[in-house]
């Protein structure tokens, strides 16, 4: 698999969690840590997504189309920046796409991680 950098699409297995309200199952992510770590460590930072379209029309909620990335999105997905993950390279079954670190898109889901975080410009 190429190597992983900031911005990009993949899909990754967040392993079950029954009956609590994460993210779950393979799902599509996008790569939100710095690509320094990305290339020194084991694990990637990354929001998850959901093909549902009737998930809480939350600020933290960011909706990319598959014009949005180079690659492929199959559907509208929404991504979101309240369930930031950490995980594994293992978890990682492909990549699919990318969103341009200078797009719109990408100024979004920024805008969506730092309210999260409650991070002051």
């Amino acid at each position: 698999m190429d190597k992983i950098v900031r911005g990009d699409v993949i899909w990754a297995d967040l392993g079950e969690h029954p009956g609590v309200h994460l993210q779950s199952g393979r799902r599509p992510c996008v790569v939100i840590s710095t690509d320094k770590a990305n290339q020194s460590s084991n694990t990637y930072n990354v929001l998850p997504g959901t093909t549902k379209q009737n998930e809480d029309d939350l600020p933290v909620h960011q909706k990319l189309m598959p014009r949005d990335i180079s690659g492929y999105l199959g559907k509208p997905t929404i991504f979101l920046a309240e369930q930031i993950r950490t995980i594994d390279k293992k978890q990682v079954l492909c990549k699919v796409g990318h969103v341009e670190k200078e797009s719109e898109a990408m100024h979004r889901l920024n805008n969506a991680i730092t309210r999260q975080l409650d991070i002051e410009d």
